[in-house]
């Protein structure tokens, strides 16, 4: 396979076959020249182990059909090229021959050793221009090393190279355990945070966890606290064993604020078994209902869900998950039994899970592709009703059922099922449109109970306005119940009433014009009692003037006439003070 000769050019192999370690197949040809010393001193040093496990010396110099230098297992017909470093020898040796560097716990303590003589000769060269700086700035070193990441085409994983870390260390011996602990424990405010939990493509439980808070200068910040892998089960005592260890490691247990989450239940257990946790080992009572927010567009969806399919959509979502290349019949069945929307649902499946289909009916629809319904994509039903009701969609969609009624002769669309679904997306632009607005970094709770009210009045109209359509009736009945069971727990936590309030421009004045007077009653009341229990600053106390004694009739009568102003707390005075102009940024005021 190989030959050793002195400086003749290395033979060009006709012969190119596969090489796979392990499995006994040749490698690509390839030849090996024995250099003189002249030659060999030119070339990179060989001082990695990995050369020792090549057949002959150290100096063979091996090259394939391409004429590069490259390193040969000895073992097995393996090779890499030179020029590609000793990563990948050295991967293969350990991976396939076990052999590791033997140097290793040497090379480790001796790299340890000159770290600690490159402190010592910083520290004792203080009086020099250039020495090792003591300080960290965490938000400058993470900017300039994602511009070097990005900028140099740098792997991912250079963070996690010893020697990479090594060099860190030597301009920082803090910098490994580095967090935004710097940021979030002198927090102005309480912190609050988002949490939230999912299934990875490779199956893992990534549980993310985001901090929001006001900084000393007043302004409103986000720190990623952690992205750890949930191990166990997937329950709310476990979660919050997890939160409750990335609270400590932040060391913020006692501006612990408000969770933004979704209605799963598990977030409820979670938040029960952190009040427990508070309580224990803080010494904290948490209010876990009270503290306990849900994501405004996740309400949003749940209410179209239940507008569009009154019972189980998760059993929909399971054949909706299924992957033959044609639907089986009581998949199409139980889709077919929704009406209009179970129909065109039928019909976009099979179109889609087949290529040949897909090309026929663009074909027809001049290059256009049906959109598919996903449960977990918000508005999708939006989406696939307005493409399908597209002037160059809808003729297609007819002409391709027709030409394939022996497979999808069931779901015809008949003239009222097309009106059916124009209803139905006319209705759900008001869903898209509130979804919308609650998108974004600058969308805040105040959203909450106006996007709600909104809806709610748009569900009531319809009842109005479809009172004799026994389609669209039961449809709105449901999505109306949906919402107002989400909108009566707004009423256990306060605080959204609150962030109403604190808009500089309305203040009370949106409740009070659309409220029930009882309601407001309520409102004005656990809003106070919100702000005396944890927000009203310490009263000032100012010393009492000496009174002046009256000299005349006159002055003691205007004494007598004139009514203190009341002395009133901070909230007390924004309610009473005049209004802001619109465009008066909440926040920011």
């Amino acid at each position: 396979m190989s030959s050793s000769t002195s400086l003749s050019p290395p033979p060009k192999s006709s012969i190119l076959a596969v090489s796979v370690c392990g499995l006994g197949l040749e490698s690509q040809a390839s030849s090996s020249v024995q250099l003189p010393s002249s030659i060999t001193s030119q070339k990179r040093d060989r001082n990695s182990y990995i050369w020792s496990h090549m057949p002959g010396s150290i100096n063979t110099i091996y090259t394939n059909s391409k004429n590069n230098v490259v390193w040969r297992c000895g073992l097995y017909s393996k090779e890499y090229t030179e020029r590609g470093g000793t990563t990948a020898p050295k991967g293969h040796l350990l991976k396939y021959h076990a052999i590791d560097d033997p140097l290793k716990g040497v090379k480790q303590q001796a790299q340890t050793t000159s770290i600690l003589k490159a402190f010592e000769r910083g520290k004792e060269a203080t009086n020099k221009r250039h020495k090792i700086q003591e300080s960290f700035d965490l938000p400058t070193f993470k900017e300039l090393f994602i511009r070097w990441i990005s900028r140099c085409s740098i792997s991912y994983c250079m963070s996690t190279i010893p020697e990479f870390r090594d060099l860190l260390a030597f301009l920082n011996e803090d910098i490994e355990g580095a967090l935004p602990t710097n940021g979030v424990q002198p927090a102005a405010s309480k912190v609050h945070f988002t949490v939230d939990l999912w299934t990875s493509s490779n199956s893992l439980a990534p549980l993310g966890m985001i901090a929001y808070y006001f900084t000393e200068n007043g302004q409103l910040y986000q720190s990623v606290l952690a992205l750890r892998e949930l191990e166990g089960q997937n329950s709310g005592e476990n979660q919050a064993q997890l939160v409750m260890k990335i609270i400590e490691e932040y060391g913020i247990a006692s501006k612990f604020g408000y969770f933004m989450m979704d209605n799963a239940d598990n977030n409820e257990t979670m938040m029960k078994a952190i009040s427990v946790g508070l309580l224990t080992q803080f010494d904290i009572t948490y209010n876990a209902s009270h503290y306990r927010l849900r994501y405004n567009g996740h309400i949003i969806n749940l209410t179209a869900q239940a507008f569009l399919f009154s019972s189980d959509e998760d059993s929909l979502s399971k054949l909706n998950n299924t992957a033959s290349s044609i639907p089986s019949q009581s998949e199409m069945e139980t889709w077919r039994q929704k009406g209009p929307l179970g129909k065109l649902h039928n019909i976009v499946v099979y179109i889609q899970r087949s290529p040949q289909r897909r090309a026929a009916f663009q074909k027809l629809s001049q290059g256009k592709h049906l959109i598919r319904d996903n449960k977990t994509r918000w508005n999708s039903w939006y989406a696939i009703i307005g493409c399908a009701i597209d002037e160059k969609v809808k003729p297609a969609i007819e002409l391709y059922c027709h030409q394939n009624q022996a497979n999808i002769r069931d779901d015809l669309l008949s003239i009222e099922d097309w009106k059916n679904l124009e209803n139905i997306q006319a209705f759900l632009l008001d869903f898209h449109e509130v979804t919308l607005a609650n998108e974004g970094r600058s969308t805040t709770l105040e959203q909450v109970l106006p996007s709600m009210d909104y809806l709610l009045e748009k569900l009531e109209s319809g009842k109005t306005v479809y009172a004799a359509d026994s389609f669209m009736i039961p449809c709105i009945n449901s999505g109306w119940a949906k919402l107002d069971k989400y909108y009566r727990l707004t009423e256990r936590s306060s605080v959204y009433i609150a962030a109403m309030v604190l808009i500089p421009s309305q203040k009370w004045t949106y409740f009070e014009d659309n409220w029930d007077p009882d309601w407001v009653t309520v409102g004005k009341k656990t809003v106070q009692e919100l702000w005396q229990s944890q927000y009203k600053s310490t009263e000032v106390i100012i010393p009492l003037l000496e009174p002046q004694p009256i000299k005349t009739g006159f002055a003691r009568w205007k004494a007598e006439k004139a009514r203190q102003t009341p002395i009133t707390d901070e909230y007390t005075r924004y309610c009473q003070a005049v209004y802001y102009p619109t465009e008066v940024d909440s926040i920011a005021w």
